[in-house]
């Protein structure tokens, strides 16, 4: 696992769809499907430390963005900053960047668990909408100090969405 290296305060509005604590601690509930369109609200300009020898997006920096930008719409979506991605399902690259470009990445909530948040990320061009890549599931998991998976009590996604 890794834990995100964001502390302090999540600075989006509380996500008011918390559960009863009991039915959270009992797995009552545990997944529970999000709607919703996905939300871009974040953008990135490529530079030159973000391209590969080809000249193109690297997808290594590109998978950097994604992990950023997931774990900061799940700590918004479940109003913690204690979670570590657990797992990141399989990743496509579909087209590239190039220097200049400016790149745009959304998450959406797909599920939420006990302990867990699945979310999936997509990144693509701004100027004409072209999908880059995607990652259909990103699960974060909630933790308390000692590491150790503890409930969040949300049973779903926030009106405002959260995000950067």
């Amino acid at each position: 696992m890794i834990r995100a290296a964001v502390q302090g305060i999540c600075l989006c509005p509380k996500n008011p769809h918390t559960g009863d604590p009991a039915a959270a601690a009992t797995g009552a509930g545990a997944l529970t499907e999000q709607a919703g369109p996905m939300e871009f609200k974040t953008r990135k300009v490529v530079t030159p430390k973000d391209l590969n020898p080809h000249g193109t997006l690297f997808g290594g920096r590109a998978l950097e963005w994604i992990d950023e930008e997931a774990f900061i719409f799940a700590s918004c979506q479940l109003g913690s900053t204690s979670l570590v991605t657990k797992l990141m399902s399989t990743v496509n690259f579909v087209s590239s960047a190039r220097l200049g470009d400016i790149v745009e990445i959304g998450c959406e909530a797909l599920k939420f668990g006990t302990t867990s948040i699945s979310v999936k990320c997509q990144v693509r061009r701004m100027d004409t909408g072209d999908l880059i890549t995607a990652v259909g599931e990103i699960v974060f998991v909630n933790v308390n100090d000692d590491g150790r998976p503890v409930a969040h009590g949300v049973t779903r996604a926030t009106a405002a969405g959260g995000g950067g």
